[in-house]
């Protein structure tokens, strides 16, 4: 039985305000765009939500990190929601059972993550829109490099704003 307590329920407030501040970034980088490339902060924001969650979370989180990913980028057809919800129970598991939850670990999956999702994102203007891959690679690449430069402030923000109250 799933007992919920204030603690828990502030806590997963927390969590959820850490996705709300980065969609709205998101969103607002997306109006600057460094050669035609926006970053993408929702995916880093999953994994780092997903490491400090328990695991049991990691995936409910990450789904709902997908689904504001999606809204931000729009015509995605619910990519984000089903890879990040994936790249959560994947680092939240891995996390439980093999890795620690450190920042290298992070790093790691948050870089992994990225580079899935950008992936991901050359699909379907290459096999459904027929655009030259060569076409895409740089801007890709801007965006993939533009998106890791946040990936450590998004881990300590969310580490900071999401971790429980100590005693003093």
């Amino acid at each position: 039985m799933l007992s919920v307590t204030k603690d828990k329920l502030f806590l997963a407030l927390r969590k959820a305000f850490v996705l709300l501040i980065l969609y709205f970034l998101q969103n607002l980088f997306t109006r600057l765009p460094v050669m035609g490339a926006a970053p993408l902060f929702l995916p880093a924001a999953a994994i780092a939500i997903a490491l400090i969650a328990d695991s049991e979370w990691s995936a409910g989180w990450g789904l709902l990190a997908g689904l504001l990913c999606d809204i931000s980028v729009g015509d995605s057809l619910l990519m984000f929601t089903i890879t990040l919800m994936v790249a959560g129970l994947a680092a939240g598991f891995l996390a439980e059972f093999y890795f620690s939850r450190s920042f290298v670990t992070y790093l790691i999956f948050a870089i992994l993550t990225n580079a899935l999702t950008l992936a991901l994102q050359l699909i379907p203007p290459v096999f459904f829109k027929g655009i030259d891959v060569n076409l895409l690679y740089p801007v890709a690449i801007v965006q993939f490099l533009y998106s890791v430069i946040f990936i450590p402030p998004i881990y300590f923000f969310a580490k900071r704003v999401s971790i429980a109250k100590r005693d003093a």
